[in-house]
């Protein structure tokens, strides 16, 4: 297994003529910042299991525990899609997902600390619809200060340009903001590639 990654390199080049070069590049990036008014943030709280029915095993790391229940409800004209999870890789959470024009998300963080707050920014706006140079990586860091568990509501929409506009004013409610900036990436450029790799 170790040997594969070299022996495809290895392959590329000779078949393939493959030519790269390594460069690093500024590349745009937030910071997870508190507002002007400082935050208004949710102590951390219990998930409230009674609220679904069936739940079953969610997989994910040994000894982790995580449980998922799955269940719909109709508002209004919509159907709305909720997950439970009682410990995903951002702590206990529930989402409610519904369809109109664009896809709407609702997500609750029980206990959720600033650290792993930023990484679901970065995980959300990464997305294919997510902001600007969608489908990169849109890295996101904690500049809070804040430390502990806290209970943190995320509204987003997935329409085109949408997702990056409706998670700022979440958090703007919240007393948090995300303030633009740059970070260096190392990345991978293809100089050249032949289509057709050389016969056996």
């Amino acid at each position: 297994r170790e040997q594969i990654p070299d022996m495809l390199k290895m392959l590329l080049e000779e078949r393939f003529h493959l030519v790269v070069h390594r460069a690093t590049v500024d590349q745009a990036a937030y910071a997870l910042v508190l507002a002007k008014n400082g935050p208004k943030l949710k102590e951390p709280s219990e998930l409230d299991r009674s609220a679904c029915e069936e739940w079953g095993d969610a997989g994910g790391p040994v000894g982790s525990g995580n449980q998922v229940c799955r269940t719909q409800q109709v508002v209004g004209d919509h159907t709305v899609n909720v997950m439970m999870m009682t410990n995903s890789a951002w702590g206990p959470m529930v989402s409610a997902t519904s369809r109109g024009e664009f896809a709407e998300t609702h997500g609750e963080y029980y206990k959720i600390t600033m650290a792993t707050l930023a990484k679901l920014l970065t995980s959300t706006l990464s997305s294919p619809a997510g902001g600007p140079g969608a489908g990169s990586l849109i890295q996101v860091t904690d500049r809070t200060g804040l430390s502990g568990d806290w209970h943190v509501v995320l509204d987003r929409s997935f329409g085109e340009g949408l997702a990056l506009p409706t998670v700022a004013a979440s958090l703007e409610k919240q007393g948090l903001r995300l303030e633009r900036n740059t970070v260096p990436v190392e990345k991978l450029f293809v100089d050249k590639v032949d289509k057709v790799p050389t016969e056996n």
